[in-house]
């Protein structure tokens, strides 16, 4: 009986620390996504920025293009 309950003990000792590595294994990987989740977020933002700014470019083209053509037709009614 006594070998038997040391036996269970030991078992338990081993389940034990198997679920204790998994815990730390978790919260390391919860950690990561954590952190993949800001740079995902930090890119996005950049992203998005970039893409205004890109917007904001093209207008500005198009603004100068059409002020180039109308100043083009003024000076051919010259």
């Amino acid at each position: 009986m006594q070998k038997r309950c040391e036996n269970l003990l030991a078992r338990i000792h081993k389940e034990s620390e198997a679920n204790l590595e998994l815990s730390k294994a978790r919260a390391g990987a919860e950690e990561t996504s954590r952190k993949l989740s800001e740079q995902v977020n930090h890119q996005t933002e950049e992203l998005n920025k970039l893409v205004r700014q890109r917007l904001n470019a093209e207008e500005q083209l198009e603004d100068v293009r059409k002020k180039s053509k109308i100043e083009a037709e003024l000076r051919e009614e010259d």
